[in-house]
């Protein structure tokens, strides 16, 4: 309960869902899922009135990490659960076209990125059916990724320079087409979009020695987890694709990334990580997890265990300007979900209980 000590007297000053007081309603609702504990239930309300009684008109951005994209979708989540009740319709009637034409325009500057990016707003609009703005943002998302040459751009860069960025942009592209797909919306559209992306996913494959390379040099002076969280998230959208597309070739390929993970967590130089979700070893204990109960491979499991326990040992530094070896375990937000408290958290939930309802949607994990 250190950590819900913190977020309890944890001042923000931020409405956002990955960083401030949206994601900490989200922490507050799945700790209540978890204890059966009243106050917690509060706590997740009083949050999520505050947000609802100061929603700013303007002065975000639309993105889903920092900006309106992201705190409507946790309003809608929360809502959904019970909450809070409001006038969705009402409320957000200010904001949509706002989050769906900034969004637009970022897809078109070629800004792929699902946090800060063009992304976002495709998971906005699926909560928002059947509402007509966003069955509208919908059909541009999907019509915009039709004249893209997405492919094309991958195969003329360097390989070594491309592979993780670009690679985690087109996954996180494909992720976004099976859960339109899954609403039986514009299937037609989407079965040509993701059989062209699968030359893309032949040649960034090809690269399988150079992610076993990276695995098997995880014992150097500074692992990279960021880097690494972003091949297990293309992995997972690998397997999201096959599964929902009734793809082999899709799934065969994420089976095969995840493979690459190894067994060579035991060797892994931690000292210079954190526990955050985004850059630290929370992160990885998350997405080991939830790869584990889709795939039940024992390397999930084992890499699973060995980032949560790495979690709990850096998560004593939450509170502390620095650890006891680098600066790097400094929190520049200490409560948010992706580089601070609140992340550490729900992984922590998460490793208790067999799944928290869904929250997830809001990376791109799971699939509604």
């Amino acid at each position: 309960m250190e950590i819900e000590d913190m977020l309890s007297g944890a001042i923000t000053n931020d409405m956002s869902l990955l960083g401030g007081d949206t994601g900490i309603s989200i922490f507050y609702y799945n700790l209540f899922k978890l204890t059966d504990e009243v106050q917690y239930w509060k706590k997740c309300q009083s949050l999520t009135n505050n947000l609802i009684d100061n929603f700013p008109g303007e002065g975000l951005d639309q993105t889903m990490g920092a900006g309106y994209t992201g705190i409507a979708w946790g309003l809608n989540f929360l809502q959904g659960r019970g909450i809070v009740d409001f006038e969705a319709d009402y409320f957000f009637s200010s904001i949509d076209m706002h989050i769906y034409i900034q969004s637009l325009r970022s897809l078109m500057q070629r800004n792929y990125d699902y946090a800060n990016g063009a992304l976002g707003a495709t998971v906005h609009a699926l909560k928002r059916l059947p509402d007509e703005k966003a069955f509208g943002y919908l059909r541009q998302f999907v019509g915009a990724l039709k004249g893209l040459q997405v492919v094309e751009e991958h195969n003329i860069r360097r390989k070594i320079d491309l592979p993780v960025d670009l690679a985690h942009s087109m996954a996180n592209i494909v992720n976004c087409l099976t859960r339109i797909y899954n609403k039986d919306l514009f299937k037609d559209d989407i079965i040509s979009l993701v059989n062209e992306y699968q030359t893309w996913l032949t040649v960034f494959c090809k690269e399988y020695q150079y992610w076993q390379d990276v695995w098997d040099h995880a014992a150097d002076e500074k692992f990279n987890c960021s880097r690494h969280g972003k091949i297990l998230r293309i992995a997972w959208s690998c397997l999201q694709a096959g599964q929902v597309f009734d793809n082999e070739i899709w799934g065969e390929e994420g089976m095969k990334l995840l493979q690459c993970a190894g067994d060579n967590y035991s060797i892994i130089n931690t000292s210079d990580l954190n526990a955050s979700f985004y850059n630290g070893s929370a992160g990885l204990a998350y997405l080991f997890h939830q790869l584990y109960k889709k795939t039940s491979l024992p390397v999930c499991l084992t890499n699973h265990n060995f980032w949560l326990s790495t979690t709990l040992v850096k998560a004593q530094y939450l509170n502390k300007d620095d650890g006891p070896v680098s600066k790097s375990h400094k929190w520049d937000n200490k409560y948010g979900i992706l580089t601070g408290a609140c992340g550490v958290g729900i992984t922590l939930i998460d490793s208790l209980t067999t799944g928290l309802e869904s929250w997830d949607e809001c990376l791109l994990l799971g699939i509604s």
